[in-house]
Parts: C-alpha cells; structure tokens; sequence
C-alpha cells in the first residue's frame, strides 16, 4: 500500500467506525471527520482522491479544485454533464490536474489499441460493438455482504444503500459498471457521442440491471454496448469490445487485459499484461495521479474524458425514460 514518491497525508469520513478501521488498514499518520476539516488544517497535502458514493462527487470535486489542490475523483465522475464540464472548467481555470479513476487505460493492451487506432494504421473507425456482463446484481438488491468472501473487502465493503438506491448511486447497471467501457471507447477513439438510444430493464429492482445502448459519434461512427449485472459468483464475466474500421478491426477483452489488432493485409498484433502483472491493475490509477503531480507522467484518464463518459451516460438514462433517441447537445445545461 506505499508507492516510492508518494505519501498518504490524511484520511477523510464522516463515519467514525469505518474512519477507525480505515486508519488501521491504511496507516494514516491523521485523520479528519470532513473535507473541509483536511483543507482548512495544518496538513499538507498536494492532491485528494474523492472516492465517496458517486452523488457527493460533485460538491467534493468542486470543494478541493477551490482550495487549489489537485483532484483525482472516483467513476462515474458525476450524474450531470453540466456539472461534469464545470469541474473540467475549474480545474483548467485554476491550473490544476483533474484525474478520473478509470483502471483499464493503464494497461499496455489498451495503449496499442489507443495508438492503433489514432494511427490510423487500421482505417478509420465505422463501428464499437461491446458487452459489459458482470457480478455485481446483489449490491443493486443492497445486499453487499453477498460478495464479502468473493472481494474481500479490505476494510467495511459498500453501505446497503450505495448502488442499490437511485438518489445516490444515480442508476443501476449503467452507472455503476457500463461507466467502464464507456471511459475505454472513448479513451481509445478519441471520439465524443452525438446522439444516444437506450433501452433499459429492471426486473424487480428499482434501478436498471441490464441496458442496450446504441450511439452516433460526433465523426459518425456508430455503436452498440449491452450490459447485465447478472453474473454469478463462479460465473465468468464477459467484458469484451470490438472496434471495425475500414482496414481491419481490433478486438478487446478487459477482463483479460488484452488486445488483438488484426489488419486487412493479414498482420496481427497482439497484446496483453506481462507475466506476474494483474489484468485489473487496481492500485494504477491513484499511482497515475501522483505521478501526474509530480510530474512524472500523462494524465491517462483526464477531465474531459470523464465528462464525455457522464454526458453519454446522461443522454442514456434520458433516452430510457423518454423511449427516444437523445441529443447530447440538447442535455440540460444548468
């Protein structure tokens, strides 16, 4: 839990038991029952990770751009577009970093297929076909300690209420997990969404579980991602991603961080983590953004991807409710 050039200055909760636990796991040298606490005391501390319930992210992100201080914030950034661009204008305004805490992009099979395609060395994009299926349907039942012995949970695990009620996880499915292919198409394309089609289930619940989502980018390509948080504990995931361009197609599997890039002159490459390397590398991105403080490295899940990724989700969730297919320039903007 170190990491050579970093240090953990503080913890922030407003809970005392899990604070208390949380000190014990993680060696605090300090703790502090808010945020505001930590910015107006004597601890120095270069940049904050909000990795709080996703309907606080937006008072939380903004209150440390405001104290100057950089900012890694947890995905879903927000549940607003407007709200999202505003961190981004923020964070610009005031000269800060702004990190999101997307995982896949640190893997070196999504840098091939990011340079693939920006190279063009497979034609221009035409199509993303995706699924995103995975084990996460008990914690939208609020029914976290269904997992316990599967994740492990470090500290506490998640509150009942943290996916399962809408107020505050701001959806089901789509919120949740589909955050993450989402991040990764948008990531590896460069591209931005125009116009978005869902359709989204329930079953009993009373948020979403399985979602089919279709899209129009602004450079016309379109795509298709189905999602299901109905995996059992044993079942295998599937978390894979298609990319067809006019000179060959590039196929992704999160799950096993790697990637094929096939070309129309029959050449393949292909990539994925080295022997010992985690195919979710976890610790990566809280890494990324002390080093993007200390100016070692990129920021590979910057503001504005992150804000692309809400204002799809949004236009989602919209289209859902209306039956329609949504602008994504039309979303509200206050």
């Amino acid at each position: 839990m170190s990491y050579e050039g970093a240090e953990l200055a503080a913890l922030v909760d407003n809970d005392p038991a899990k604070l208390r636990q949380a000190k014990e796991v993680f060696g605090a040298p300090v703790t502090y029952p808010s945020l505001e606490d930590l910015l107006s005391s004597s601890t120095q501390v270069d940049g904050v990770v909000v990795a709080t319930p996703s309907a606080y992210h937006y008072r939380l992100g903004r209150t440390v751009l405001e104290a100057g201080v950089h900012l890694m914030v947890e995905k879903p950034m927000v549940f607003r577009a407007h709200e999202a661009w505003s961190l981004v204008r923020l964070a610009e305004e005031r000269g800060l970093h702004l990190q999101v805490g997307y995982t896949y992009q640190f893997t070196k099979a999504a840098r091939l297929l990011r340079d693939t395609l920006a190279s063009a060395a497979i034609g221009d994009l035409l199509q993303v076909s995706a699924v995103y299926a995975s084990m996460v349907e008990s914690y939208y039942r609020g029914r976290p300690e269904d997992y316990r012995s599967v994740f492990g949970f470090p500290v506490t695990g998640p509150d009942p209420r943290t996916y399962s009620d809408p107020a505050i996880a701001g959806g089901g499915h789509g919120q949740t997990q589909l955050t993450h292919p989402i991040g990764m198409v948008l990531w590896a394309t460069g591209q931005r969404a125009e116009q978005v089609m869902a359709y989204m289930g329930k079953a009993d619940l009373v948020i979403d579980l399985v979602d089919a989502i279709a899209w129009r980018s602004c450079d016309g390509a379109i795509g298709t991602l189905g999602g299901s948080g109905t995996i059992r504990p044993g079942e295998p995931e599937q978390q894979e991603i298609r990319y067809y361009c006019t000179k060959g197609f590039a196929l992704q599997d999160l799950s096993r961080a790697t990637v094929e890039v096939h070309r129309a002159n029959g050449r393949v490459a292909i990539a994925g983590p080295d022997e010992g390397d985690p195919t979710y590398p976890s610790p990566a991105p809280v890494r990324g953004f002390a080093d993007l403080i200390a100016g070692r490295g990129p920021n590979l899940a910057p503001g504005d991807l992150g804000a692309r990724g809400v204002e799809f989700l949004e236009a989602a969730y919209l289209s859902a409710e209306r039956g329609t297919p949504v602008q994504v320039q039309e979303l509200p903007r206050a």
